[in-house]
């Protein structure tokens, strides 16, 4: 689906140069009689941030996220820094083990968690899972998905690498 650029909203996910974009604000600006779009948009697999300008009508690939809840019910494999998850989805009680983390402070408090004596309680998880549909021959269908929230765990500042480094890219 795609909506002119007048239209985007805080919150939407973009297609932007083949990488799926949350847009972190959106700003209509005027001078010498131009209207364009300002959008600050965060890369969802990088984090990396960046500003694009677009004119009003322009058509701008819109994306559908689904968010998934899921148990974490256990850790499974722990390689070179990146924590697998034994989940359980929430709605259909699927188990998934594909799903990783890799921040150094989430994975300790995942493991502190799990190696605790007692009951290990398990913790809710939730995903937001982006599917990117190919619309040319040139593209090919894929699924993002990321980590965005673990009970007791604050994720506010886990993804912000970039946040004094920003980047403009005219379109």
């Amino acid at each position: 689906m795609s909506v002119v650029a007048k239209h985007i909203k805080k919150g939407n996910y973009l297609l932007l140069d083949k990488s799926v974009c949350v847009v972190l604000d959106a700003t209509e600006i005027t001078s010498n009689s131009t209207h364009t779009v300002k959008l600050n948009v965060e890369n969802f697999e990088t984090n990396h941030h960046t500003t694009v300008h677009f004119g009003l009508s322009h058509n701008v690939r819109t994306l559908e996220p689904e968010v998934v809840h899921y148990d974490l019910v256990d850790l499974a494999d722990c390689t070179e820094g990146e924590q697998f998850l034994s989940l359980m989805r929430k709605d259909t009680n699927e188990v998934d083990e594909s799903v990783h983390v890799n921040n150094p402070q989430l994975v300790k408090y995942l493991q502190d968690h799990f190696s605790e004596d007692g009951d290990k309680n398990s913790l809710s998880v939730h995903m937001v899972r982006v599917k990117v549909d190919s619309l040319h021959r040139t593209e090919t269908d894929r699924v993002v998905e990321k980590v965005t929230g673990v009970e007791g765990f604050d994720m506010k500042h886990l993804y912000d690498h970039h946040h004094n480094k920003h980047h403009t890219h005219h379109a």
